[in-house]
């Protein structure tokens, strides 16, 4: 970590990170729409064989508030985590545990794009609905059936994600840590649907930037003035 100017280490910073598919994608969203299907037909004890396969696949595609094909963030965050269980800081001391669902990743860094980030191609363009295909493949259900599953596989697909991490909040932490969550994320884990073969990715050469940030600069939320007025007839200790 360098030095921010006021005599103190650096210790925050931003980070996009340009990741390519080194597999296939398999989408595997249940919207609403999907879910009232399945469920009908479950009740009913029968396949559903009316939906053209190309339309139940469709149903499965990840779609940001502007009908854009994106991913999910909290899919890169879940492989981030289980990732962590693989990346040691010291000694036996990992950055995440019990297959990620306990993991120091939420304590250190901040995903800065929302709930998606838009599905991109290799070369940087917005992934179309041209750029699909279906994908039909058996699937062992918990009760030890079987069933059929339908989604839409990009054959190649890539994002850009933004993070904010500090450092500070976890001793022995450094950038070069960070990055080998990225590259144990996308080579081990990927996301998706049907992650040990589908799903992985690699950080693209020169796909890592990172730059400072002043923390000064950072905006925190303001609490209204009318709710935080102290009571009549009470003397004001501190207030920040």
């Amino acid at each position: 970590m360098g030095n921010n100017g006021n005599g103190k280490r650096q210790s925050i910073f931003d980070i996009r990170v340009f990741c390519v598919g080194s597999k296939p994608l398999l989408m595997n969203q249940w919207g609403e729409e999907k879910m009232v299907k399945d469920i009908i037909f479950k009740e009913r004890g029968v396949p559903d064989t009316t939906t053209p396969l190309p339309d139940r696949a469709k149903l499965t595609i990840f779609r940001d508030g502007d009908d854009q094909i994106s991913l999910p963030t909290e899919q890169i965050s879940s492989s981030l985590c289980e990732a962590g269980c693989d990346i040691p800081l010291k000694g036996k001391v990992n950055l995440s545990k019990a297959g990620g669902k306990v993991s120091k990743i939420p304590s250190f860094m901040d995903i800065l794009d929302g709930e998606f980030v838009r599905l991109l191609l290799p070369d940087g363009t917005p992934a179309m609905d041209k750029d699909w295909r279906y994908d039909v493949r058996r699937v062992i259900l918990k009760d030890g059936g079987t069933s059929c599953a339908v989604r839409a596989k990009f054959m190649h697909w890539a994002f850009i994600i933004n993070v904010r991490v500090d450092l500070s909040k976890v001793p022995g932490l450094t950038l070069e840590t960070v990055r080998k969550l990225f590259d144990e994320a996308g080579n081990s884990k990927g996301v998706g649907g049907f992650r040990k073969a589908f799903g992985r990715f690699v950080v693209a050469d020169g796909g890592w930037l990172v730059t400072t940030v002043d923390p000064s600069t950072i905006v925190r939320p303001k609490a209204p003035a009318i709710l935080m007025a102290a009571p009549k007839g009470r003397d004001v200790v501190q207030a920040a």
